[in-house]
């Protein structure tokens, strides 16, 4: 195993362009029979479910046959299309029983299936734990699964000719098989090796250019996606809590949507925790030791281009030990000074706009607000003197997403709690860049010493 996958992990990962394609066909005709409306809803309804339903279930199958194992393969295949057959069904019943509603049962039955084929596959894989293993992949693959389906908002409702609007969302969605195939490959190696979940939760491993180019770019994805279907999940219930009825929002049932939330919710915490210490891993590993590198890693969209130039870089450390001498030397940067100065002229800035407004239109909520971003204006010089401000700073703007929610909740509520939530570990890195003990926190003091 290098860092994080495999010999025949990367062998699949690397021949996952094949399934890509495949997708890239399915998607392409689905979309194209909501340009026919000669063709019956009822058929078009089913053919869509098929298009995008089966690819996904033969993905476990197509693992075993880049594996060269047929036979296992053989049985996947059957597997999945008995279990696509099932969700048919079920499909078929709802279509006809009156409104098309996702509720708990849909929600169990599709879970089901792919417990169902997941294990079948821990089994032949003679992976350990087969049940625990099974949960986290479910877990994984559903969050993979769930985010894609949100590409959609952003065309929906825009007057796009039909081929732009499948430049702009086909790119996105046909990746799913990477995302699958990288967030399922995880899930096993935590589970499998007692050693893996702490190398995850490291900044100080050796990290090569393709694992991080992979492991970057899907956790890019994952965090603005998962972000967005959080909000779009956490806004209907929202709504739905306020007996407000929206247009196309009306297809999930409540208890499905706080589930989904839930997934959401923890696959965004989980990607902005280890998106940090995979890059920093990259920086130690290529002697890169200046902060801006890590801070362009969280500015959407000079992120991919970031991304793609330090994997480009050449390897200078080899070990952890290395690693850890590197992170604990002096980095000097400029990015610590420009951080301070952009956040005070942003935040007073914000204050000015937030003032005119709440004199034109007083409210209390505003009020509030513009109180506590003009406290973060403040506090933003001493950060480089007082560490308790970086608590205070995070808690103020945990209390503004608090009342902006309040004030009028809207789906981008949830790309802001990112933003917040994944700059704690920015400031953290810029300003009091420390390791935790299992991190080398014994080696740490006897290179300070």
């Amino acid at each position: 195993m290098t860092t994080y996958f495999s010999a025949e992990q990367r062998r699949i990962l690397r021949y996952s362009w094949i399934p890509v394609i495949i997708f890239l066909c399915c998607f392409l005709w689905s979309d194209l029979l909501s340009l026919h409306p000669e063709i019956n809803d009822s058929t078009t309804n089913y053919l869509s479910s098929l298009l995008l339903r089966l690819p996904l279930a033969l993905l476990p199958a197509y693992e075993f046959f880049i594996r060269r194992r047929y036979r296992d393969m053989i049985f996947m295949i059957l597997l999945a299309v008995i279990s696509v057959v099932i969700m048919l069904w079920e499909f078929y019943q709802r279509v006809h029983a009156g409104p098309i509603l996702y509720g708990f049962s849909t929600l169990a039955i599709s879970l089901g299936c792919s417990f169902i084929i997941l294990s079948l596959r821990a089994w032949l894989l003679g992976l350990k734990n087969i049940w625990f293993t099974t949960l986290l992949a479910v877990s994984a693959t559903c969050f993979a699964q769930s985010i894609f389906t949100q590409i959609d908002l952003f065309t929906e409702g825009k007057d796009l000719p039909f081929y732009i609007q499948e430049l702009i969302t086909l790119p996105f969605k046909i990746v799913l098989p990477v995302l699958y195939f990288t967030v399922l490959f995880l899930a096993d190696n935590v589970t499998e090796y007692s050693n893996y979940w702490p190398k995850l939760q490291s900044r100080l491993q050796v990290i090569n250019g393709k694992e991080y180019l992979l492991l970057s770019l899907c956790g890019i994805y994952a965090g603005f996606f998962g972000a967005v279907a959080l909000g779009w999940s956490l806004m209907i219930v929202y709504v739905k809590m306020r007996g407000v009825s929206l247009l196309n929002m009306d297809y999930f049932s409540v208890s499905v949507l706080v589930i989904r939330s839930l997934i959401f919710l923890v696959g965004c915490l989980l990607k902005g925790y280890l998106f940090r210490n995979i890059v920093i891993s990259r920086m130690m590993t290529t002697g890169r030791k200046d902060a801006w590198w890590f801070v362009l890693h969280y500015l959407l969209p000079v992120n991919i281009l970031a991304v793609i130039l330090l994997a480009g870089k050449k390897t200078i450390h080899t070990t952890t030990g290395e690693n850890l001498q590197c992170y604990l030397s002096e980095r000097k940067s400029s990015v610590g000074t420009v951080l301070i100065y952009a956040g005070c002229i942003g935040r007073l800035l914000i204050v000015g706009v937030f003032g005119i407004l709440l004199f034109q239109w007083p409210d209390l909520n505003a009020g509030i607000a513009v109180a506590f971003i003009f406290c973060c204006a403040l506090l933003y010089p001493f950060l480089r003197r007082h560490r308790a401000v970086f608590i205070a700073i995070t808690v103020l703007n945990a209390t503004l997403l608090c009342f902006y929610a309040a004030a009028d909740y809207d789906s981008s509520f949830a790309l802001f709690f990112m933003i917040v939530y994944q700059y704690i570990f920015v400031f953290q890195e810029v300003f009091y860049p420390t390791l935790d003990s299992m991190e080398g926190g014994e080696e740490q003091l006897l290179f300070v010493g």
